[in-house]
């Protein structure tokens, strides 16, 4: 039979077992075929797919884009044009998640400034704007 087991698949790609499955629950990924006793094999489309998934991972995708992602990417209809807008929808994001943690820093860093470092919880501004209720 040929193909990649399962194991070699993960050790070629740098994942564990668990990680390949979690991808075929997503629907992400799946086996070519399977021996008569079972076992997943996988073929170098299926290696070339994971890598995709895996560095899609890495540049901030969800799993939903990460879906979307593969298809049109395995659509030899889609242009670079469509990949890109996706780049550039995801920039806004981060960008947007960027601008919420700055305004968290900031209010950490005002919470702590204002803080004794000594003395009870109820003089903690910190312990205060946890427990306040908007």
């Amino acid at each position: 039979m040929n193909g990649l087991t399962i194991g070699q698949l993960a050790r070629v790609a740098g994942v564990k077992v668990s990680t390949i499955r979690f991808y075929e629950r997503c629907n992400l990924l799946c086996p070519s075929d399977r021996s008569l006793s079972g076992y997943r094999h996988y073929s170098k489309d299926s290696l070339a797919r994971l890598q995709i998934i895996l560095k899609s991972k890495e540049l901030g995708f969800t799993l939903g884009e990460i879906a979307d992602l593969v298809t049109l990417i395995e659509d030899e209809n889609t242009g670079c044009d469509t990949i890109n807008d996706r780049a550039t929808a995801k920039v806004k994001i981060i960008e947007q998640k960027i601008k919420a943690l700055q305004k968290i820093k900031k209010t950490l860093l005002d919470l702590q400034s204002k803080c004794p470092k000594e003395g009870p919880l109820e003089n903690c501004p910190i312990v205060g704007e946890i427990k306040a209720r908007d």
